[in-house]
């Protein structure tokens, strides 16, 4: 008895002491952003990337609908709501706080400028997409199709060009454990890491559930392709 009381007495140490990502515990001025008009362009071959989720899904609850020669069946879709973070590192470069964006189902737009402040600093971004319960993290791929020009800053090269897309799943998963996604507002270099369209997929008993995220800055508009 007093060997297993005391095993259960490390396993409630041991999980006392687990800590989630350190952005979902800090304190946040949340504001809802209101939604956008207008539609979120993809290229075509990143969205036979999202359809073959659905296609190795194991679980279809309902076919595919019928398509013409050449056209990709649509999948039975859901809009999901989004959660963005924006973590100061250095005090001030938010404006002195830590912000939560809160997206209505399908996600929206994020304007930098908004949000930073004309400090040389740096702050994390980390992202919640939020499928509900039934989509755990893992399952959840992310997609990003850069708008930032590729520039040179000194030794550095930045931004990922036009029209260039890439799967950021692994980074994202590895980022969302820990602080998020570290930018710095020094020669805009947030602008041309973050400015781009961000599409997050879920697939859940083969129904596809997305939302999409767009980041840009209206106050430097030269660093973006698509203004």
């Amino acid at each position: 008895m007093i060997v297993r009381a005391a095993m259960i007495v490390i396993a409630l140490l041991v999980t006392g002491c687990k800590k989630g990502p350190s952005w979902k515990s800090q304190s946040y001025t949340e504001i809802n952003v209101k939604p956008q008009s207008g539609e979120v362009q993809i290229p075509a071959a990143m969205w036979e990337k999202i359809l073959a989720l659905v296609e190795k899904s194991v679980v279809k609850v309902k076919a595919p609908e019928k398509k013409e020669e050449g056209e990709s069946a649509l999948p039975e879709t859901a809009l999901e709501p989004l959660k963005v973070y924006l973590v100061e590192r250095n005090k001030g470069v938010l404006k002195g706080q830590n912000i939560a964006l809160s997206f209505v189902a399908g996600g929206g737009e994020l304007n930098l400028n908004d949000y930073t402040a004309a400090l040389r600093g740096s702050y994390y971004v980390a992202f919640e997409f939020m499928p509900g319960a039934e989509a755990p993290p893992s399952d959840v791929k992310v997609f990003f199709l850069s708008n930032s020009v590729i520039r040179k800053v000194g030794g550095d090269q930045l931004g990922a060009g036009c029209k260039t897309y890439f799967d950021l799943t692994k980074r994202f998963a590895e980022a969302m454990k820990h602080d998020g996604f570290l930018v710095n507002t020094s020669d805009q270099r947030d602008v041309s890491a973050l400015a781009g369209t961000y599409v997050f997929a879920a697939v859940i008993d083969g129904k596809l559930h997305m939302s999409t995220l767009v980041i840009k800055d209206d106050d430097h508009r030269a660093l973006q392709c698509r203004h």
